[in-house]
């Protein structure tokens, strides 16, 4: 099959490399304003405007790569001609946008995946069928992310670091979340700033809370769920990435498939082009997340003008 990459940035290259070890599948287009000249593109055609690959009559399918504001018109007009489409998160930028491919992929019959990567991840899967398992004795879940990188102005960390929380929560517990207290602490550089933002509420009459920073001194990935018993933690950026520590202190490594996230997001997208039905989950959890996003920033914007 061969499918189109519009992006050739950190995330595309990622995609490219990824494809090109998965069976039956290929980049066999490429979008991008870099001159590719080395020898992994002497098969490919490249094209600097996307809309011309909207024509071509072999394509199967396409990954959208591009910055975040040109995912809701490439993944338009992709769905409305019932070309699939994988899209990096988030989705879209604004709600209103986000809902309108739902509609849209309803009407079309159309099939789109969101890249919500780690909901892909062996270990989140195997943090996440512990966790269900035991969902009786769970008392708090904790999320935490963010690293050491100031952003300009036009960069939110909200929409860089929230979307993956937000989709891990729902993917477990299926259900919205309550917001009981929103935070943030800011320091401005000299062209950026920083930001650091604490959400808490509760699922299921669960305590909750997210914690997003671009100034953390190291990068961090991790969920840490407290049980009667104790905890249990999803660590991203480890070897092990999930343990069981009970009260005592003894540690129980939680075994899952070394396998990486991107190529099981990727084989699930070749699935789907190949799936003579259509399924919406993935497009609606898309929308879920823009839409909830979309109101912490306001919620957020509330408590500086009462500043």
């Amino acid at each position: 099959m061969k499918l189109a990459l519009i992006g050739y940035g950190y995330w595309g290259k990622k995609c490219f490399e990824t494809v090109s070890k998965i069976q039956g599948v290929s980049i066999s287009y490429l979008v991008s304003s870099q001159e590719l000249t080395g020898k992994q593109f002497k098969s490919i055609q490249v094209f600097r405007d996307w809309t011309e690959i909207l024509s071509l009559s072999d394509l199967a399918g396409v990954i959208i790569a591009a910055p975040s504001a040109m995912h809701y018109p490439i993944a338009k007009e992709c769905i409305i001609r019932n070309i699939p489409v994988f899209i990096e998160k988030p989705m879209t930028i604004t709600s209103k946008e986000s809902a309108e491919l739902v509609d849209l992929a309803k009407k079309y019959q159309a099939k789109v995946v969101v890249d919500h990567i780690l909901l892909f991840s062996p270990a989140f899967n195997a943090f996440k069928q512990y966790l269900q398992l035991n969902i009786k004795k769970l008392k708090q879940i904790d999320m935490f992310s963010g690293k050491w990188k100031p952003y300009t102005a036009d960069i939110s960390v909200l929409h860089e670091w929230a979307p993956h929380e937000v989709a891990m929560n729902f993917d477990i517990f299926q259900t919205d979340f309550k917001i009981k207290k929103l935070s943030q602490t800011r320091r401005e550089f000299k062209d950026t700033y920083g930001q650091h933002i604490t959400l808490r509420g509760s699922v299921n009459d669960i305590a909750l809370s997210f914690n997003w920073s671009n100034l953390r001194k190291k990068p961090i990935r991790k969920i840490i769920a407290k049980f009667d018993d104790g905890e249990l933690v999803f660590n991203d950026k480890i070897e092990s990435k999930v343990i069981f520590k009970d009260l005592n202190g003894r540690i129980k490594k939680i075994s899952y498939p070394d396998k990486a996230p991107l190529t099981i997001a990727i084989e699930v997208f070749k699935n789907h082009i190949t799936n003579t039905e259509m399924n919406d989950s993935d497009v609606k959890l898309g929308h879920y997340v823009v839409k909830t996003i979309e109101e912490i920033d306001k919620k957020l914007k509330n408590i500086n003008s009462l500043k």
